[in-house]
Parts: C-alpha cells; sequence; structure tokens
C-alpha cells in the first residue's frame, strides 16, 4: 500500500450547503457513483456537531468479513477511509484505499499513507477558491498529489497554448 495506490477520490464542498464544488475522481469502485458524496460528508459533520461540536476528521468504511454479506463493490476486508477537514467556506475530504480502524501502529507504510492524504486534504482547503476555475483547480490539485503522494503529473493539456522555445545557446 502506497499513497499513490491508496488515492481514490477528492471532494470539495461548500461547507453550508453540501454542494459539490469539485470532484476528482483517480479510482472508485466500477458501478458506484460518487455524486452525493458532498453530501454524505456533509452528514458526518452534522452528525458530528451533535456530538463534539464538529470536529470530525476520520471515518473508516469496512466490508464485513462474511462473503454473504457482501456488498457488491468491495472485496472481503476491504476497508476505505475519509480524511475530512473544513474551514468557514468549504469541506474537503480524501477518499483512499486502509489497512482499516484497527491497522498496526507500526505499519509504516500504512502511517505513510495516513500522512499523505492528511497533507493533500489540508493543502487542498488552503488553496480552494471560489475565484479559481475548476480546470485551475484541477491542475492545482494534480501538481498537490505529484508533490505529496508521487502521482505523476497530467499530461499538458492540448488546448493550452504551448511556451515559446528557448533560444539556443552558443
Amino acid at each position: 500500500l502506497t499513497p499513490l495506490s491508496a488515492l481514490r477520490l477528492l471532494s470539495v464542498c461548500d461547507s453550508e450547503s453540501g454542494e459539490g464544488l469539485f470532484e476528482r475522481v483517480w479510482r472508485w469502485p466500477e458501478g458506484a457513483d460518487p455524486k452525493g458524496i458532498g453530501n454524505l460528508v456533509r452528514s458526518f459533520f452534522l452528525v458530528a456537531r451533535q456530538l463534539d461540536h464538529g470536529m470530525i476528521s476520520r471515518v473508516v468504511f469496512e466490508a464485513p468479513e462474511d462473503e454473504a454479506a457482501l456488498v457488491p463493490h468491495a472485496g472481503i476486508g476491504e476497508a476505505m477511509e475519509m480524511l475530512c477537514t473544513r474551514n468557514e467556506r468549504v469541506v474537503v475530504a480524501v477518499f483512499h484505499e486502509s489497512r482499516g480502524a484497527f491497522a498496526d501502529e507500526d505499519d509504516e507504510e500504512a502511517r505513510e499513507v495516513h500522512v499523505a492524504m492528511r497533507q493533500l486534504v489540508e493543502q487542498a482547503r488552503e488553496l480552494w477558491s471560489p475565484d479559481v476555475s475548476r480546470a485551475d483547480f484541477k491542475t492545482t490539485v494534480d501538481r498537490l498529489c505529484a508533490r505529496i503522494v508521487g502521482l505523476p503529473p497530467p499530461p499538458p493539456d492540448p488546448r493550452q497554448p504551448s511556451p515559446p522555445p528557448r533560444p539556443k545557446s552558443m
């Protein structure tokens, strides 16, 4: 398990309405619709507000270990984790593969994934601005992922003009 292989989805939602403002999907279970993630995250914050003043930051989803109880998109013992953070404008959540709620504390790989995902979600929260186009924010997220998670940078957008050629030095 590496940060690169674990990354599944990043979602940015309005902190009041739960409206999805931005979503970037890397790997999501086939046939599962990631739409509505904003409402899910917002619901967790509403429940957390009732329980402990809204300070939720991590939720672990684990598939049952009983094959008969499996949901269509999960493997036996598979786990996905949601890390989230918020400010007055947005809630940012990243979903990633996990070793589960009770992963061994000495598991360096699991700790590396957690640290990378926490950096990603916090930096995305700070960089979000309603004044930035979705395309520009997607580029920003891709650059963050390249730096933090090791995700290769996306290929250049063919619609963007190429930089002028550099003069040859003699």
